[in-house]
């Protein structure tokens, strides 16, 4: 016996079949059919859903027993690269990134809107975060910093030239502001610092825990 809930739902289906505007046409009636199999609506006759959606038994079984067509073939096993892709991703990688992936790292040849379409109806998101201003707030009435290096990043040698820069990382008590240095040369990491503020002694201290490391290199 039909409950009431699922009644509603085969009125809702008939309704849209038989509503306005526009028929959904036999292939999503079929569809819907497939959906009564699930097994909250188990114990429905095929004969029963097929009626109350306007289709005919042969026409469903024959759409249900048809082979997958090669674009829903090769839309799964793009899928199946679509979710390593987001999994080793952590779950961060969005259509565009996860459509890089593809193209670039597997080298396949496929539309970024496919990929965008196939996450969408296999519900895969990205997590998306929005770009706020930088942390580097300019005093209009202080003298800029002359260039010293006279944008000449190209070094002979290790410890001729240092690089830093502040990285802003939001976390459960706040804020917190990473200074990093980094040697010219080696592009290695040789000091850092952490702290709630960005103010001059962060950058003091990162640049001091470089010079311990050098020393006991150089040793």
């Amino acid at each position: 016996m039909i409950s009431t809930t699922e009644t509603t739902t085969f009125d809702v289906w008939r309704g849209v079949r038989q509503g306005v505007p526009g028929d959904v046409g036999p292939r999503l009636s079929f569809a819907l059919r497939s959906e009564v199999s699930f097994p909250r609506f188990s114990g429905h006759h095929v004969a029963v859903s097929c009626r109350l959606l306007g289709v005919s038994r042969s026409g469903y079984y024959e759409w249900k027993d048809r082979p997958a067509s090669a674009r829903d073939t090769e839309n799964e096993l793009l899928l199946k690269q679509i979710r390593q892709i987001h999994a080793d991703s952590r779950g961060s990688c969005g259509s565009p990134r996860v459509h890089a992936e593809l193209t670039l790292g597997l080298g396949l040849v496929v539309n970024e809107k496919r990929v965008a379409r196939l996450m969408r109806q296999a519900g895969i998101r990205g997590l998306y975060v929005r770009r706020r201003r930088g942390c580097t707030v300019r005093d209009p009435g202080a003298e800029p910093a002359g260039d010293l290096v006279n944008r000449q990043f190209t070094v002979s040698g290790p410890d001729r030239l240092w690089l830093t820069d502040i990285t802003e990382h939001a976390t459960e008590e706040g804020k917190l502001y990473c200074a990093a240095v980094m040697d010219a040369w080696s592009r290695r990491i040789i000091g850092w610092s952490v702290a709630p503020h960005i103010r001059t002694e962060l950058v003091l201290d990162a640049a001091g825990a470089g010079n311990p490391v050098r020393a006991a290199q150089a040793a």
